[in-house]
């Protein structure tokens, strides 16, 4: 049978959380011939250099670069991918049974659909259902609603360019991915299942930005999609005032996000 789908990991000294990934992908896979491609961003956590040296005996794919960030790292993963399908499935979180199943049909039903994606399952620091919904557009361009985590071809990714591997936009790199891809009228399919559990963290990328990081990013990410964002995201009251939080009060700012108050806009939970 031939290969139907790539599995594409970016790590950086998370070794600590891939065998459950690893496991997770492997039970929710079971009938479906895959590759999974790891790519060590540099790593310098010497249980995680011991991991995916054990990783690469056992099958998996493991390829090392230099630490140059999440964009680079899985466009590295996805140029070496021998599968029209990718899935990015970040190194903490899990792939759930069943959504891989229904998913690559759409793309063999459906040839102008680019994207198949579902729902979250969040676990660690906060759990709970995320009915992420039917693509809209519009939502998109106000913010980011859905994860890396979801099937989409190869080709899509080809198109545009692949992911942006500025280390500013690094934060909202999935989000400024899944605009380009539908500023080029690649069309996105939403299944109403769990695709993948999302581990929330504290600590994590999107949740340690401090005031530095978010003005840099959102300069960056706004300039760059300016032709079709505008300042409209900005310039929304709700928005106006994360954004003023952030650069006035950050202490607080992080406060509220703990609390549930306001979401960060770098994160999707």
């Amino acid at each position: 049978m031939s290969l139907q789908l790539s599995i594409i990991t970016a790590c950086y000294n998370h070794g600590i959380y891939l065998d459950e990934m690893i496991e997770s992908v492997r039970y929710s896979l079971d009938g479906i011939v895959y590759e999974h491609i790891i790519v060590d961003d540099g790593s310098t956590d010497l249980f995680t250099k011991e991991k995916l040296t054990q990783l690469s005996l056992q099958g998996v794919i493991v390829l090392h670069q230099s630490n140059q960030g999440l964009g680079a790292a899985r466009n590295a993963g996805i140029q070496r991918a021998q599968s029209d399908f990718i899935l990015p499935l970040d190194c903490d979180n899990k792939l759930c049974p069943g959504f891989v199943q229904q998913a690559l049909p759409v793309f063999l039903q459906e040839s102008e659909v680019g994207v198949v994606y579902g729902d979250a399952v969040l676990f660690g620091e906060k759990k709970g259902y995320c009915n992420v919904g039917p693509f809209n557009l519009q939502r998109l361009m106000l913010s980011n609603y859905i994860d890396a985590c979801a099937l989409f071809r190869k080709s899509s990714w080809e198109k545009i360019g692949g992911f942006d591997e500025s280390r500013t936009i690094m934060m909202w790199s999935d989000w400024d991915f899944w605009l380009r891809v539908a500023f080029e009228g690649i069309r996105f399919r939403y299944l109403a299942i769990a695709a993948f559990e999302y581990r929330v963290l504290s600590h994590s990328m999107v949740h340690g930005a401090n005031r530095a990081k978010y003005l840099d990013a959102a300069a960056f990410f706004y300039k760059k999609h300016q032709h079709y964002l505008g300042d409209v995201y900005l310039f929304t009251k709700l928005n106006a005032l994360k954004v003023a939080l952030a650069k006035f009060m950050p202490g607080l700012y992080q406060l509220f996000i703990r609390m549930g108050i306001i979401k960060n806009p770098f994160s999707l939970w």
